[in-house]
């Protein structure tokens, strides 16, 4: 498998949607959680930085997808 060099959107957009359950599920583990480890702490909000960041990079290039198909198209 060779990842998104189709440059697709679609899939993109398939990653941020399956990533908020994830959010909501470390969240949960983090702060709602009664009984909780250090080491829980500490992996959970690892997990949570790596998704965030997933996130925030799957929106640029949604982003960047978009600018390059608006001037292509041009």
């Amino acid at each position: 498998y060779k990842g998104n060099l189709g440059e697709r959107k679609q899939t993109l957009t398939w990653s941020v949607v399956l990533a908020i359950p994830i959010l909501v599920s470390q969240f949960y583990l983090i702060f709602w959680q009664t009984y909780i480890l250090r080491i829980e702490v500490v992996l959970c909000g690892i997990l949570l930085v790596m998704v965030i960041l997933e996130v925030i990079l799957s929106f640029a290039c949604i982003w960047s997808f978009q600018r390059h198909e608006s001037f292509i198209r041009r």
